[in-house]
């Protein structure tokens, strides 16, 4: 026990020393570039795959963080080059760059030109009608559930009254009529599973869904759990919940 406390007394001791204190110093001077990093592969990895997460409240917490990372290498960059002495390689690299910026503008000019004149003059021959490359009723991939391919889609005005204004979408009676998206929610898997009541049609669900996941001909068991993703995103800002 004493040979730990010893062992412990000279680790403090030697990070409270001077080379202890330059260790921390450059540890806290790595933290800012790391959780940038950290932030700028996360956004990038979230966001280029579906644009619309962009507007996820994490990914706007971790964009700062990840433009303040590019910003950095920018500033870093700008620093080696100003160590390599820029201005020589400035005079040196002159004239090329002239050379390049003045062919590129000639080129954008060309192409520029010449795409006006096509779409300023009139269309030769004979115009062909539009034809969509998938024809109608044609539907891709390959169909799922129960009856294969069936959607169903249900509708009750009656079901959400709010005039926008008095009380809240959410109020009972005058936001949501319970009633009316009970019988839109019974009407509709019913119309999905082909049955007439709700005992059979959940059933009906269960069943398929055991036997189309290796888990053989059965229904629901008492002491399974179930999870329901209810999308419930609000269009209206003015309401902050």
């Amino acid at each position: 026990m004493k040979a730990i406390v010893m062992r412990w007394k000279r680790a403090a001791g030697a990070w409270r020393s001077e080379a202890g204190c330059r260790i921390r110093q450059y540890g806290a001077r790595l933290v800012f570039p790391l959780l940038s990093a950290v932030a700028l592969v996360w956004f990038l990895v979230r966001v280029l795959p579906k644009p619309i997460r962009a507007t996820y409240p994490c990914q706007r917490a971790a964009f700062p963080l990840a433009s303040a990372f590019v910003i950095w290498l920018l500033g870093v960059k700008s620093g080696l080059l100003a160590w390599v002495s820029w201005t020589r390689w400035r005079k040196a690299l002159q004239p090329v760059g002239l050379v390049c910026g003045a062919v590129g503008l000639f080129a954008l000019m060309a192409l520029a030109t010449g795409e006006m004149a096509r779409l300023s003059g009139p269309l030769s021959g004979p115009q062909n009608a539009w034809t969509p490359s998938d024809p109608p009723n044609a539907p891709m991939g390959t169909a799922k559930g129960i009856f294969p391919g069936r959607v169903v889609w249900m509708r009750d005005t009656n079901a959400t009254p709010w005039n926008g204004t008095s009380g809240h979408w959410w109020d009972d009676e005058t936001g949501v009529r319970q009633a009316a998206v009970d019988r839109m929610l019974a009407a509709s898997l019913q119309a999905l599973t082909g049955t007439t009541n709700n005992a059979a049609a959940w059933e009906r669900v269960f069943r398929h869904f055991n036997a189309t996941h290796g888990r053989g001909d059965a229904g629901y068991r008492a002491g399974e759990t179930l999870a329901v993703k209810v999308n419930c995103n609000n269009n209206y800002s003015g309401y902050g919940d």
